[in-house]
């Protein structure tokens, strides 16, 4: 992915001021001037960059779908409702000590130091989700579960790399995973983002104020994308199929092959409920306001 010449002046028109904001905190994720205090996007001072971190990183600026498929997976997606994926799984606990599903994939990852954090949501706090950066098994499970509302996770992450983190694991919601693999494939912006090294995805029907521009309902660019309350799991990457092998071994979780359908209904549900935009063609792609998606999504949306 190429730099786009435009700074935080052009993030705030286009995305902040614009109600296409979701908080997701990957423009302040590796820009000093950007903080986040309660949820809300904060600036140190109006930035005088002329080519920003926050914009290029931003998930509601410029997202060509097709080319990070191509930069993420090394390959174009077949299902266009739900992304490149190796496997659809369900999963369920089988260690009665452990919380949920996600929780038994990052203390796995963590003692086998595939990452030496995760950022959370806090348990704590109601109504948005304020991160946390969990460092043990008993504080990932003190913070397990499924968190309501947006918050900058992605900004925590950053935290965590300049706390000295190696490897940080980040579980979110498809946004926060479209902001991170954008981050990891702009080379133009060296910023220690491979510290990034996990990002696991909760499905997701959010209808907050900036939600209805999204067309991603099960985390597309994430290593693992899973709905927290049935057990359903896409398992994407490597590095994801890997985990999960780990953890089915070790004892802490079952899987079971499953169709896809009732998962693409959804996916497909919300694709055509937030493609309000006008649309126009440019070399095999539908530009969607900020996103750029392959022809043939549209083809399948309107079927």
């Amino acid at each position: 992915m190429m730099k786009i010449e435009k700074c935080l002046t052009d993030l705030q028109l286009e995305v902040i001021y614009n109600d296409k904001c979701i908080k997701c905190g990957t423009c302040g994720a590796f820009c000093p001037n950007i903080y986040f205090d309660e949820g809300e996007v904060k600036y140190k001072e109006q930035c005088s960059e002329t080519v920003g971190i926050c914009y290029n990183s931003c998930p509601r600026t410029i997202l060509s779908i097709p080319d990070l498929d191509l930069e993420i997976f090394g390959q174009k997606r077949e299902n266009q409702a739900l992304g490149v994926f190796k496997k659809a799984v369900k999963a369920e606990l089988k260690d009665g000590s452990l919380k949920d599903v996600t929780s038994a994939l990052l203390i796995t990852a963590l003692e086998k130091q595939m990452i030496d954090c995760a950022v959370l949501g806090d348990a704590n706090v109601e109504k948005r989700v304020e991160p946390v950066i969990c460092k043990n098994k008993d504080e990932i499970l003190s913070n397990a579960g499924e968190r309501k509302g947006l918050g900058p996770l992605v900004w925590k992450a950053g935290e965590a790399i300049k706390q000295g983190m190696e490897k940080i694991a980040l579980v979110g919601r498809p946004c926060h995973g479209q902001g991170v693999a954008k981050v990891l494939k702009n080379e133009d912006f060296l910023v220690q983002q491979e510290k990034i090294a996990l990002v696991i995805s909760h499905f997701c029907l959010a209808q907050g104020k900036g939600c209805n521009v999204c067309l991603d309902y099960t985390g597309e660019f994430s290593d693992i994308s899973l709905n927290p309350k049935t057990g359903e799991m896409l398992i994407r990457s490597e590095l994801g199929e890997q985990l999960v092998n780990i953890a089915v071994a070790s004892g802490k979780i079952t899987t079971k092959d499953i169709d896809t359908s009732s998962i693409e209904e959804m996916a497909t549900k919300k694709k055509v409920k937030n493609f309000l935009k006008v649309v126009a063609k440019n070399n095999g792609k539908i530009e969607v306001d900020y996103a750029k998606i392959d022809i043939n999504l549209l083809k399948d949306m309107v079927q």
